[in-house]
């Protein structure tokens, strides 16, 4: 059995002038949505051998909040360019290659590829996920290169509250 937990980045600042979508921080009820989530998944148990994450500083500093609260080390964080921007295929592609002795992963991405993977993997549709809306699956299946269209069961999902900017 496979776990993949699937995190949409916590709520980044708007795009201000001469900034580049990639550099944009999490606001302050972001920082607040990531510790939320990573609580939540500390009070589940939910375990998580490695973070796969966009090195956008809004999934950077998402991951960094989580992983502290779950006392997960730097380098189980594994950063992927292919995150950003990514198309659901280039998700696929990235959990194809994970690792076989690997079996608890986090992806932290963006939308609408991080929502598009969640449907992807269930045999119903799914809504599109929230800022830090986190949601494990679980995959039956011993190998990651045996992922295939609904595979998986949603067996945690959490949203943060409603916090005002």
């Amino acid at each position: 059995m496979k776990y993949l937990l699937v995190i949409r980045h916590a709520k980044a600042k708007d795009i201000e002038p001469f900034q580049a979508d990639f550099d944009r921080p999490l606001k302050k009820t972001g920082i607040s949505e990531a510790l939320e989530i990573g609580k939540a998944l500390k009070d589940s148990r939910i375990l998580v051998e490695k973070f796969y994450v966009s090195p956008a500083k809004r999934t950077t500093e998402t991951a960094k909040v989580i992983a502290d609260v779950l006392d997960i080390s730097k380098e189980h964080i594994i950063f992927q360019p292919t995150i950003y921007a990514a198309h659901l295929n280039h998700l696929l592609e990235l959990i194809h290659n994970i690792p076989n002795d690997i079996s608890r992963v986090a992806l932290i991405g963006h939308n609408p590829a991080i929502s598009e993977l969640v449907n992807y993997f269930i045999p119903s549709r799914y809504a599109t996920l929230a800022t830090c809306e986190t949601v494990l699956l679980e995959l039956s299946i011993d190998d990651w290169q045996q992922i295939h269209e609904g595979i998986a069961k949603i067996v945690w999902n959490r949203r943060p509250t409603e916090i005002s900017s």
